[in-house]
């Protein structure tokens, strides 16, 4: 017989076995807008079925697991309530993971996983051997999943720009560019927390609509500059700060170590870097933060054939790009953030 303790740890186990079968089922209910549909009130599972279209016997089956997931609540009278967790796939919260579900239960992207176990014994990259193709190639050949991925991305970057304008005192700075900004939805959050600020956001060609429209809707287009390019090729030059979130982590050492080195160029002697991603521990432990960067790694690992790094794996590519680690990693909530300087 199993011990109060053993049971404990089975369940915990068969938690991490039963992670196919959690992604789609919160994916599921993501979809059938179950966050939003609960935002305003309580609601019974027979309303909520009538709502979705879904059979209630069906219907019950994916709230139960909500429920015990934590993602709903069942009151006394059997309806259905939103938890603290609710609000995080609703599609309007801010840094929202609602087109992350939707993303990651997708069939042409949960297919990637089948492949990952090959990819970490023989290497290579999960996305590329489901879909013969890099992942930017095949979003660019389907523009609903490329409009998840982007959204997922911008929803990401506002939080993380809240975060870092409380974090950081931009009041020595007087420009910054977003090196593969996206959107520029992480610059415009800067610029609207210190109105001193300039920026600069450097993307393909193909993105500079979705920033200039962006840039129109949040008011900051006077402050702001849209720049297409190759970041391999060049950065702008003469500019205070330099933020790299995300993009380290997409490329193997020697791109990455390339991409340091087109930054150090574009800086003067007193310019910053500050590199935004999620550092995985040397030794982790079962911590939430912990457990954040190494699914993080695994994901764009799967995804990319990149990953994240630890922090000496980091600094040996910060060193050979002629650039120092001026401090040790700030950690925001959702991000560390690597601040380099020219040596």
């Amino acid at each position: 017989m199993l011990s109060r303790t053993d049971f404990t740890g089975t369940t915990a186990v068969l938690s991490l076995l039963s992670g196919a079968i959690t992604t789609q089922v919160v994916s599921v209910g993501v979809g059938l807008g179950l966050p939003d549909l609960v935002a305003e009130r309580p609601r019974s599972a027979e309303d909520l079925a009538r709502d979705t279209g879904v059979d209630l016997p069906n219907l019950l089956r994916i709230v139960r697991a909500w429920a015990a997931f934590g993602l709903l609540a069942i009151d006394d009278a059997g309806e259905l309530r939103q938890t603290p967790l609710t609000p995080l796939l609703r599609r309007d919260t801010p840094g929202s993971l609602h087109h992350r579900s939707l993303q990651l239960g997708h069939p042409d992207l949960f297919r990637v996983f089948e492949g990952l176990g090959t990819a970490l014994l023989d290497g290579g990259c999960a996305f590329e051997a489901a879909h013969k193709r890099t992942m930017y190639e095949f979003f660019g050949d389907r523009p609903p999943l490329g409009e998840l991925f982007v959204r997922d991305l911008s929803a990401n970057s506002v939080g993380i720009g809240d975060e870092l304008a409380r974090a950081y005192a931009f009041s020595g700075v007087s420009s910054v560019v977003d090196i593969g900004g996206g959107d520029g939805r992480m610059l415009t959050r800067l610029l609207r927390a210190w109105p001193h600020l300039r920026g600069a956001v450097l993307e393909r060609a193909e993105v500079r609509p979705a920033v200039e429209r962006l840039l129109d809707a949040e008011g900051v287009a006077d402050r702001c500059t849209v720049v297409t390019g190759d970041f391999f090729a060049g950065v702008p030059a003469g500019h205070d700060m330099y933020l790299l979130k995300y993009v380290l982590q997409d490329w193997g050492d020697a791109e990455a170590t390339a991409l340091l080195r087109s930054c150090r160029a574009a800086m003067g002697d007193g310019s910053r870097l500050l590199i935004l991603e999620q550092i995985v521990p040397d030794r982790p432990t079962a911590t939430p933060r912990a457990q954040s960067a190494v699914l993080d790694d695994l994901l764009v690992f799967s995804f990319t054939g990149g990953g994240n790094r630890t922090m000496s794996e980091l600094a040996a590519l910060v060193h050979g790009a002629g650039l120092a680690i001026r401090e040790p990693a700030t950690r925001l909530p959702q991000v560390d953030v690597v601040e380099c300087v020219p040596t």
